[in-house]
């Protein structure tokens, strides 16, 4: 088992998703928290479809709910929430943008790509981005120094996964944009 990451580079990244819940968990131990499982498209951007069959269209996030979203939810119902991912950057010798196993869950490892604009370090995780700053251009370039993390490299993190479940459209209803335009008719 790895050891888990520590550095001085802490993030927290927000950003929004659209997908089709496979999976809500109840914590076994407490019975007070839970687990979704939600697939989403690759590129939200372009297009919130993907293609079951198709691993590369898609990407599975795992996160802990902490609001119990996982209580009214069922497997084929389509949720629209927020994914918050908060953890460690560490640099390392790779290649190539990296989640593994095609999924975004707590401890497993990413890797992502470093850029330098502004002033600030943007990392790309391909599924979400990192943007940290400091109080001066000085004080950054001080800190990846010593991380030795340059415009280029690329640095790993086994952040965790929360998901806030803003709206849910039941199964049945077919895509969200389906589900929105039936309820408007109603």
């Amino acid at each position: 088992m790895r050891k888990p990451i520590k550095s001085p580079l802490y993030f927290e990244a927000r950003f929004r998703i659209r997908g089709k819940v496979l999976e809500s968990i109840m914590c076994p131990h407490c019975e007070k928290e839970g687990e979704l499982y939600v697939r989403v498209a690759r590129s939200p951007g372009e297009n919130w479809a993907y293609d079951p069959t198709d691993s590369s269209s898609f990407v599975d996030i795992i996160g802990f709910d902490p609001k119990g979203a996982y209580l009214q939810t069922k497997p084929g119902d389509w949720v629209e929430a927020d994914v918050i991912c908060f953890g460690y950057l560490r640099r390392i010798r790779a290649s190539a943008i990296e989640l593994e196993g095609n999924s975004l869950a707590s401890g497993s490892r990413k890797v992502g790509k470093v850029s330098i604009e502004d002033g600030r370090l943007v990392v790309d995780f391909s599924v979400f981005k990192v943007t940290l700053a400091a109080q001066s251009e000085e004080e950054m370039a001080k800190v990846l120094k010593g991380e030795r993390i340059r415009e280029g490299s690329f640095v790993e993190t086994d952040c965790s996964v929360d998901i806030d479940v803003k709206t849910i459209g039941h199964r049945g209803g077919g895509t969200p944009e389906r589900q929105s335009r039936h309820r408007r008719r109603s």
